[in-house]
């Protein structure tokens, strides 16, 4: 992806130095013609952004919705997710991220006896919610979580390369 590409060599040798410019190139030779390719390729603007609300919004959320009444579910976080979803008002080229799966998440750790930042965390893992091996392992690890045990992995959950 070229835009990738532009974006982490923008970055290559000015994290903490003095020098406005970086300078970039590539470990393998027979690469550096797709580099060259990438930095002369123009990106096109971006002609809408997702927003994502951090689990501190949420938790203020969710207390305010319990402090004036307006949810009996404050501690279910497929709820407060789906009303935070419902009342927020976003203008122009903006929309909500990662509605669906954190929805998915959060009724699969609806009983769980876990804070709505522990749950809001856990809805943030990079899993496929339609792989139900990944959706089994997380809620594993959020029951032991839930009741102060450490979680780990068998050497037979990790799939073999």
């Amino acid at each position: 992806d070229h835009s990738s590409v532009k974006q982490i060599a923008g970055r290559a040798g000015r994290r903490n130095s003095p020098y406005p410019i970086g300078e970039v190139t590539c470990r393998d030779p027979q690469d550096l013609d797709y580099m060259t390719k990438c930095m002369s390729t123009e990106i096109k603007p971006i002609q809408k952004a997702g927003l994502l609300p951090t689990a501190a919004h949420i938790e203020h959320f969710s207390g305010a919705l319990h402090q004036y009444g307006l949810s009996k579910d404050f501690d279910n976080l497929n709820k407060v997710l789906g009303q935070f979803s419902d009342m927020a008002t976003l203008k122009g080229n903006y929309f909500l991220c990662r509605q669906t799966p954190m929805h998915t998440i959060a009724k699969r750790l609806n009983n769980l006896n876990l804070s709505i930042s522990d749950k809001y965390t856990l809805c943030m893992a990079p899993l496929s919610t339609n792989s139900e091996q990944a959706m089994t392992t997380l809620l594993k690890f959020a029951q032991k979580h839930s009741v102060g045990e450490a979680s780990g992995l068998r050497g037979n959950t990790i799939p073999k390369p």
